[in-house]
Parts: structure tokens; C-alpha cells; sequence
């Protein structure tokens, strides 16, 4: 079995750019699939039941006063045409500090933002979201792009274990919000508090937004998360930049990860 990774590049130098990518792994072949000007800095990346791919293009994160971009992040949408060329339109735009995004069930597209987990939808089929729902909205005083919420994936539901792909739970990470106090708000009007300086955490709740609850804590900024055929959950723990390195960590319910 051949496997193709999608390999994404905003900007790299002729020297860099000398020495074309390889996996070791002769089964896997990465390419060169869209570069800028089609796509400037991608901070989130999930490909949906039907093979697109879907990117945020990030124009929010610490943008200088002098920048001519959109002044709002997108999520932009590539297809391969007949002729093998990648054709990329706006699927969805207006995001405030985008972070991840992961592709759901019935053509849910999940988003996250710095205080705000939404799902967007195309219902007319004509390549833009037209349906959008908040799923999980945070309250706090941090303004910290890239340490509140993100790391979106899915597992089991708590109801139906053998339920293992996007029909189960939504998990999602929250870093650590540069010590405030936050609020997390369910859609069923489930809250959960965190004082301030508690850290960061690794959270779970239903795909429409209920349940919520929190998995384990402890963490400086999940910033991914996955989740094995077995339910396993993993993160990966970005690190302070003073104490390296970055850490792969396997969260377990009531863990507490040593903020």
C-alpha cells in the first residue's frame, strides 16, 4: 500500500528547497501539493470523506500593523482537476485566530479558534459553508493566539465504545491560557471553570457540543491531539520556549500532566 502525505509549504529558501523531501518508508511518497501564493501560512489541515482538503489559512496570528492580507483567517478548499492541477476555492472565512480543523460526520467541518470550537457546513453543495454552529465557547481574559483551544480529533463515545471514528466524542486540548482564569460553555449549558494558573487541559464532549467534560490536566499546550483503533488518546504538549523539548503524551481519564 502506497501512502501520500500532503506537504504544504508558505515559504522556504532556494537552499531548502535543494533538498526535496523523502520518507525513509518506501511506501510512502510525500509531494508538493500547494505552496504561495495559492496558500500563506497553514495552521490546520483535515481531509473530508470525499478527498478535499481543507486548510486554515491563518492571517490573525501576531499580524503586523502594515499587513495587507484579509483581516480575517479562511479555510481554503483544494481539489485535484481533471488534468491533476489542485484548484483552491474559500470554503469558509471569518475566523479570529484559527487553529485546527478537522473533518466530521455529514459534512460537518470542525474549527477551532483561540476561545471558540465551531462546525460549518456546505448544504447546497456548491463548495462554501452556508451552516454554522458554535460547539464549545471559552470565556477568559487571555489573548494569547496559539495557547487556547485547538488539537481536535475524535474518539469512542463514552455511550458506544465500538463507536471509533467521527460518529463518537469530539476531544479537544486547551494550553495553558497564559495563567487566566477561563470558562468553557457546552451547548447544553454544561460549564467548567478553571482558575487561573491551572494549566492546560484535554477536554471531551458529544459532537453537537454537550457533555462536556475534562479528561486530564496538567498540560503547558496540547496543541494535537489523536486517538487510536483502540480509543487511545494521545497530545502532543508544545512546549515553554525556555524549557524544552516538546512532549508525546498518552491522557488518561483524571491525569494530571505536571504543569
Amino acid at each position: 500500500m502506497t501512502v501520500r502525505f500532503i506537504f504544504l509549504v508558505t515559504a522556504l529558501t532556494t537552499s531548502i528547497f535543494a533538498a526535496v523531501p523523502k520518507s525513509p518508508d518506501p511506501r510512502i511518497i510525500v509531494e508538493l501539493f500547494a505552496e504561495a501564493p495559492q496558500i500563506v501560512t497553514p495552521t490546520g489541515l483535515a481531509v473530508d470523506p470525499n478527498g478535499r482538503v481543507l486548510v486554515i489559512e491563518s492571517h490573525t496570528h501576531f499580524r503586523p500593523k502594515d499587513y495587507k492580507g484579509p483581516d480575517r483567517d479562511r479555510v481554503l478548499m483544494f481539489t485535484i482537476n481533471s488534468k491533476g492541477k489542485t484548484n483552491r476555492t474559500i470554503f469558509h472565512d471569518g475566523l479570529n485566530m484559527g487553529m485546527d480543523v478537522t473533518a466530521g460526520m455529514n459534512g460537518w467541518i470542525y474549527l477551532a479558534e483561540r476561545n471558540r470550537i465551531l462546525r460549518v457546513r456546505d448544504t447546497d453543495d456548491d463548495g462554501k459553508a452556508d451552516k454554522y454552529e458554535d460547539v464549545i465557547v471559552m470565556e477568559t481574559n487571555g489573548t494569547y493566539p496559539h495557547n487556547g483551544l485547538s488539537g481536535l480529533s475524535f474518539a469512542p463515545s463514552e455511550i458506544d465504545r465500538r463507536i471509533i471514528d467521527a460518529k463518537g466524542d469530539l476531544i479537544f486540548g486547551l494550553g495553558e491560557n497564559l495563567g487566566h482564569a477561563y470558562t468553557l460553555f457546552g451547548r447544553d449549558g454544561v460549564k467548567i471553570e478553571g482558575a487561573a494558573g491551572i494549566g492546560g487541559g484535554v477536554f471531551r464532549c458529544t459532537i453537537d457540543g454537550k457533555k462536556l467534560k475534562q479528561i486530564a490536566r496538567g498540560f503547558w499546550n496540547p496543541f494535537g491531539t489523536c486517538v487510536d483503533k483502540w480509543g487511545r488518546i494521545f497530545a502532543v504538549d508544545n512546549n515553554p520556549g525556555g524549557r524544552p523539548p516538546c512532549r508525546l503524551l498518552h491522557v488518561v481519564p483524571k491525569g494530571d500532566y505536571g504543569y
